[in-house]
């Protein structure tokens, strides 16, 4: 039975945008050609097996910013158009209001988003779209 779990269940599955179509999918007993993932285990009380490492956004426009999720982690870096590479890190199980800046406490954290940024990053072929992090 869809959404089998208790009422008031939260969940901490990190999904985004693109695991919805991977879920309607499996609710239709059908494939989606996406890099998302299901989460309809989550979503039936069943146990998750398949995870996101990781979850990269970028936001080009303005001055540009990207965000990386990663556990509880959350690293944001804005103005990278200016040549910003200074992250704001926010522990969202303890500040899910992202209103304290942690980064300085947790340089360690902070370098292995940054690594998983350079993973994830796609080098722009567009001058306008280049981050900081392309170099």
């Amino acid at each position: 039975m869809l959404l089998d779990s208790a009422p008031g269940y939260i969940s901490n599955h990190m999904a985004a945008a693109w695991d919805i179509m991977p879920t309607f999918a499996e609710i239709l007993k059908t494939n989606a050609a996406t890099d998302g993932i299901s989460f309809l285990p989550e979503l039936i009380g069943k146990k998750q097996f398949e995870t996101h490492d990781y979850l990269y956004w970028e936001f080009p426009e303005n001055e540009g910013s990207i965000a990386i999720r990663m556990d509880n982690w959350k690293g944001i870096v804005e103005n990278v158009h200016k040549g910003n590479k200074n992250m704001q890190l926010f522990d969202l199980y303890t500040d899910p209001a992202e209103l304290f800046d942690v980064a300085k406490q947790h340089p360690d954290i902070v370098t292995r988003l940054e690594e998983k940024i350079r993973e994830a990053r796609v080098k722009a072929e567009v001058e306008r779209f280049r981050f900081p992090f392309d170099e």
